[in-house]
């Protein structure tokens, strides 16, 4: 069970944006296709998506 689907991670002027089990990302607004869906690892998202 997923309780977090959207993740939003910033450090300075930059914005990530993804949604577990999805392959599109969005940083700062523009659309990032991944290799593989964002997923939950741990109760984490890892730091490598973000």
């Amino acid at each position: 069970m997923v309780l977090l689907d959207t993740v939003t991670a910033t450090k300075g002027s930059d914005t990530v944006k993804l949604t577990v089990r999805n392959k599109t990302a969005y940083k700062n607004g523009s659309k990032i296709e991944l290799d593989v869906p964002a997923k939950v690892i741990n109760g984490d998202v890892p730091e490598a998506w973000c």
